[in-house]
């Protein structure tokens, strides 16, 4: 199960952290979130992301994250702005099912001769739960990642919390 919980934040990482060129769609990142999924010759039954805010309902156009190119909604190009879910998951019939999910914002990142690049700017704040992680599991920029993550969740968070809760953030927030 703890091997389980680390590929689905790996998995969630992985996205999470794409740089791409304007004009990207859904369908070509998909992979990135699939691939640790893939390695093991697993994968999960669901789209890895779906639009939100758009019309103000749960899976909602114009864009979406997902390797088919079947639904129209995973060949729309990521565009600044467009809100996202990042929430690969697994389910093991019988025992249990891990999902990890965040919302994320397109975001332009550096333009240059190659063009417009873009990234995901994390919407949600809310730690990872780092109890069941296998760290060594774990590459140098995913533990960056999480790291940087939760920096950012305790500068933004902290100002509103007691002492408490600010006490319990920090030690969550170990890796």
């Amino acid at each position: 199960m703890k091997h389980h919980y680390t590929m689905v934040l790996r998995s969630h990482i992985d996205l999470a952290r794409a740089h791409f060129p304007e004009g990207v769609s859904g369908s070509n990142i998909d992979m990135l979130a699939r691939a640790p999924f893939w390695e093991e010759d697993l994968d999960y039954e669901h789209g890895t992301g779906h639009g939100i805010g758009y019309y103000l309902n749960v899976h909602e156009p114009p864009a979406s994250i997902f390797w088919s190119t079947a639904r129209k909604s995973c060949t729309i190009p990521l565009k600044e702005g467009m809100l996202l879910s990042d929430e690969p998951g697994i389910y093991i019939e019988g025992k249990y099912g891990i999902r990890i999910e965040n919302d994320v914002m397109v975001v332009n990142g550096e333009k240059n001769v190659y063009g417009q690049f873009m990234h995901f700017e994390p919407m949600t704040l809310c730690p990872y739960d780092l109890r069941p992680v296998i760290r060594e599991e774990l590459n140098a920029a995913q533990i960056r990642y999480i790291n940087d993550y939760h920096r950012i969740v305790k500068e933004r968070l902290m100002p509103c919390l007691d002492a408490e809760t600010v006490q319990w953030l920090e030690e969550a927030t170990k890796l």
